[in-house]
């Protein structure tokens, strides 16, 4: 009898683990896209919450031309401002608000 409950301990435990993987997947997958640069660039990425408010730079730093950055925005939303002559000092320029899902494409400026 003892071997029986063994068993069917050991299938509980299978099935809650096989049934965590995808959530885990999709979870992971939720709020990740990927900026893809057409020229050099310097960019700062910014998170938009719950409410539709703009909040902290979650990544910053410069992307050459023909490279990516692979992207997570904490609440699935983001804007970036950027200048396409990452080596002068001027003023950023400002993107209006992009969905981060799916591991998306974006090409940036």
């Amino acid at each position: 009898m003892r071997r029986k409950s063994n068993r069917w301990l050991i299938a509980m435990i299978l099935m809650i683990i096989v049934g965590l993987v995808p959530t885990a997947a999709a979870v992971a997958q939720e709020g990740t896209c990927i900026l893809k640069a057409f020229e050099d660039v310097y960019l700062e990425a910014y998170d938009y919450d719950e409410d539709g408010t703009r909040t902290t730079i979650f990544w910053s730093g410069r992307i050459n031309a023909g490279e990516s950055v692979t992207l997570y925005a904490p609440h699935g939303r983001f804007s970036y401002d950027y200048t396409d002559e990452p080596d002068n000092d001027r003023p950023l320029s400002s993107t209006d608000v992009r969905l981060c899902t799916g591991d998306e494409v974006i090409g940036v400026p």
